[in-house]
């Protein structure tokens, strides 16, 4: 089997150490994490999400690139 390199900061590799148990491979607790939520259901949250915001926005919550460098002045 050919395998893929992925790049994970190294706060995020010391947590998956801590799901390797027995010998396991990542490749194995990355399949077993995602088989816990469907892929539906994880992109609905940052839909959910998404529509909150725009929500805001049209309510009038937001900061206009115009007024972004005046605000981070302030700071």
């Amino acid at each position: 089997m050919k395998y893929k390199t992925i790049n994970v900061s190294p706060v995020t590799y010391e947590r998956m150490k801590m799901y390797i148990h027995a010998g396991q491979s990542m490749d194995i607790v990355l399949n077993r994490l995602m088989d816990i939520i469907d892929p539906e259901d994880f992109y609905l949250e940052y839909l959910e999400e998404h529509k909150k915001r725009v929500e805001r926005m049209k309510e009038g919550d937001y900061v206009k690139a115009s007024d972004l460098e005046d605000l981070l002045e302030e700071s």
